[in-house]
């Protein structure tokens, strides 16, 4: 990641950045100075960020003055930015990325020794990364959702999302999940309401695996899979609650960028030619990723209609059932990257400089834009 790069990064919305650093900030500040995310001191002094890990990564620090990181097709991962100064976050630092095996020994090759890594504590705080590493972004919803689910409590300060749009979030998975558990009960439970409850209760935690038996067997789940899958299937059914809410600013994003033209900015030919290819990367890119959202909710939408709505064959519901934690982190990183991307566009736009006078000027944003996506 370049220099010019880095503050665009920082800067983007909640659901790809955590900044441990200024909400440990604020809160120690505060008039409750308790309740930072980590016990470990030094952990709270971090930048989390949801990125691909670049090819050949072998754990080592990368210096953000280096060259642009080589996106590669590994998973999504959790990159921990440690500036050299926290009250300029944008000055530079190292970055490595959470690898559960490795991290420790990470950690201790980059920095050094650092006391406290073998208490209690720091068990803890392992935990709570390796839940982040396991979701494909950091939206306030799923990170909530995921510790909570891990019975480990945060500080409402970490997470930007208030009780009512939680409860409002929370009922529309909740009104998804209830045809899967009336398919689920025998018959003489379909009209006990509390049964139901409880059963949809026991889907939303994934805790209780002996409660969610008659679901296992309805939809043929792998056992030692079951949990993950719920998770999984939960995590889609939010990200198009998410997506329904964005889709109409990526759509107008994705217009801006697909009638852009680069005709009038004075350039030699090769800048032009230059403009014309960043300009079409993008393009290709926010496609791929609008392709990616469609795809996966279309499967997800007329496998579940088909079956609970139509009531057609269960065989597309099951099959998409066992492919979702595959679909959960593939879907929520082009939705991530989709409302990041956008988030900058707005911001630029709302300033009033999308109107470029020379190449280089168009030629650094559109290169952020690609960076972004």
């Amino acid at each position: 990641m370049k220099d010019k790069f880095l503050q665009l990064t920082l800067d983007s919305g909640s659901t790809r950045v955590l900044n441990c650093i200024l909400i440990a900030a604020r809160i120690l500040e505060s008039s409750q100075p308790n309740g930072l995310l980590f016990q470990h001191r030094f952990l709270n002094q971090a930048v989390l960020i949801k990125d691909r890990e670049p090819a050949n990564y072998d754990n080592r620090p990368s210096q953000h003055s280096e060259a642009q990181e080589q996106k590669s097709k590994n998973p999504i991962g959790l990159k921990m930015y440690f500036p050299f100064e926290t009250s300029n976050i944008y000055r530079g630092g190292q970055s490595i990325f959470f690898q559960p095996d490795t991290f420790q020994k990470t950690l201790i090759d980059t920095f050094g020794n650092i006391e406290g890594m073998e208490t209690a504590d720091y068990a803890r705080d392992y935990k709570i990364l390796s839940a982040l590493h396991a979701l494909p972004t950091l939206d306030p919803f799923l990170i909530r959702d995921k510790l909570s689910s891990e019975s480990l409590e945060v500080d409402s300060r970490y997470l930007m999302i208030s009780p009512e749009e939680w409860k409002k979030v929370q009922q529309y998975i909740r009104m998804k999940i209830r045809p899967m558990v009336a398919l689920a009960l025998p018959d003489g439970l379909t009209n006990a309401e509390d049964h139901v409850n409880t059963m949809v209760d026991a889907f939303w935690t994934a805790n209780d695996v002996e409660v969610l038996v008659p679901l296992i067997t309805a939809f043929r789940l792998p056992a030692h899979q079951t949990r993950e899958i719920i998770y999984a299937w939960k995590g889609i059914a939010y990200f198009e609650y998410q997506y329904n809410s964005l889709q109409s600013k990526v759509i107008e994003f994705a217009r801006w960028i697909g009638a852009f033209s680069v005709n009038n900015i004075p350039a030699g030919k090769s800048e032009h030619d230059e403009l014309v290819a960043l300009r079409d990367q993008v393009k290709q890119k926010t496609k791929d990723h609008l392709s990616t959202c469609m795809r996966i909710l279309g499967e997800y939408n007329e496998s579940y209609e088909k079956l609970f709505k139509r009531k057609e064959s269960a065989t597309p519901f099951t099959n998409f059932l066992t492919v979702s934690p595959q679909n959960f982190m593939i879907l929520g990183e082009s939705i991530m990257r989709l409302l990041h991307v956008t988030e900058t566009w707005e911001r630029r736009s709302h300033d009033n400089k999308l109107s470029f006078q020379d190449s280089g000027s168009l030629r650094l944003f559109l290169t952020a834009l690609e960076d972004l996506l």
